[in-house]
């Protein structure tokens, strides 16, 4: 019997030890199948992270391209109105020069300036501070090729030359010896204001024309010319009527364009004129005496009134015997 159970012990040791060896090859096993888990969660997770890290750097890519490009249109918007500043401040400074030569009373009245070179921008605008439309300078050439008032030193032939209205004169007279720009400052302006101005910008937009008076003002007013394909037919903003407008302007600080007609555009630009005018009486660079500049207001009021009744539209000849 003992013999037998020593077999039977010495037979069942082998089992015992492969026994062994497959329990520790299954805890293996188990410990090999939670590391690979581990590994399988940290690759996901990893591959989560790669995605979103790609889809953030596609993203930033785009947002800098597009800022880039926003900053492009910025810098050719800016450089395209310096442009224009500087051909307007040209003009303005042509005609600031012809105005201050024709009043100087010791310039010979054959000399002339010679006209500054303009770049082509196709643009004119009202800007801020010396804003003036582009025609401002035909304007002036056209008042100056008209024959020139008498001597305001010869009385006589001043009193046949032309007869002017004693209220209209005496409150020019009293205005120009305080030449302030509020129209409620004096008789002088708040006339031209009721006679001129308001009629010249009256539109049926009300509103908008009431924004306009106050923008021109102002001197906040920017005017340009529509170029190329931008020229459209539509609705003008200020008469409400759909027509060709060939222009477009923009009141103040607002970002905003409206496109208006030629109609629209000469009569604001008769205002703009006029303003131009008073605004270089109260800064002191007219040095003309005061009949001679009370003939030019005259001419302005008179430019005012062409462009309501709609003369200036058609072309400039047309209109340069009337003025």
């Amino acid at each position: 019997m003992s013999e037998s159970r020593d077999v039977h012990e010495i037979a069942d040791k082998p089992y015992n030890l492969l026994q062994e060896q497959l329990s520790k090859a299954k805890e293996e096993i188990k410990l090999k199948d939670e590391e690979v888990g581990k590994l399988s969660k940290v690759r996901d997770q990893v591959g989560l992270e790669l995605q979103d890290l790609t889809a953030s750097l596609f993203e930033e890519a785009h947002r800098m391209v597009r800022e880039a490009n926003e900053r492009r249109v910025s810098v050719e918007k800016q450089l395209k109105e310096a442009l224009s500043k500087i051909d307007v401040l040209d003009a303005e400074i042509t005609a600031l020069k012809r105005l201050v030569l024709a009043s100087a009373p010791d310039v010979p009245k054959s000399e002339s300036l010679p006209i500054l070179s303009i770049r082509t921008s196709g643009i004119t605008s009202f800007l801020r501070g010396h804003k003036r439309s582009g025609s401002h300078t035909g304007a002036i050439e056209k008042r100056r090729d008209v024959s020139p008032p008498p001597d305001p030193s010869d009385n006589a032939t001043l009193n046949n030359f032309i007869e002017t209205d004693p209220l209209l004169y005496e409150e020019f007279s009293k205005w120009v010896q305080n030449p302030v720009l509020e129209s409620g400052g004096s008789d002088f302006l708040l006339r031209i204001h009721r006679e001129d101005i308001i009629p010249c910008l009256t539109y049926r937009n009300i509103e908008m024309a009431k924004a306009v008076q106050k923008s021109v003002e102002e001197n906040s007013l920017m005017m340009e010319v529509v170029v190329g394909n931008e020229s459209q037919e539509c609705e003008c903003a200020l008469t409400m009527i759909c027509q060709s407008c060939t222009y477009r302007m923009k009141l103040g600080e607002s970002c905003c364009w409206h496109y208006i007609s030629k109609l629209a555009r000469d009569r604001i630009a008769a205002v703009c004129d006029f303003f131009t005018y008073v605004r270089y009486v109260h800064l002191g660079l007219v040095k003309q005496d005061e009949m001679t500049m009370f003939l030019e207001i005259l001419k302005l009021r008179k430019q005012m009134c062409l462009a309501k009744l709609g003369v200036l539209i058609k072309n400039d000849n047309s209109s340069a015997h009337l003025s």
